[in-house]
């Protein structure tokens, strides 16, 4: 596994080289199939970092979700620290 270090500069790796990519317009002159494999994958990280972001949301209600008096639907669920 790669260190704190090394995943600081490759984040920064990656900015530069997006930065770079848009300067000199670089995926235009790539060939339809590279492209579309870039977009695939593109779509594929997106998707993850989705189905992260919902997990840590749904974990964070799960928390500080306390249902009052009789519950039918979401309508009556109140955002408060559990125990108040």
């Amino acid at each position: 596994m790669a260190t704190q270090k090394q995943r600081r500069a490759a984040r920064r790796n990656i900015k530069k080289a997006a930065r770079a990519a848009r300067r000199k317009q670089t995926l235009k002159k790539l060939p339809k199939k590279t492209r579309i494999a870039l977009g695939k994958q593109a779509a594929k990280v997106a998707k993850r970092r989705r189905r992260y972001s919902i997990l840590y949301l749904n974990l964070s209600r799960a928390n500080y979700t306390e249902p009052i008096g009789n519950v039918q639907g979401d309508s009556e669920l109140q955002l408060r620290p559990a125990g108040l």
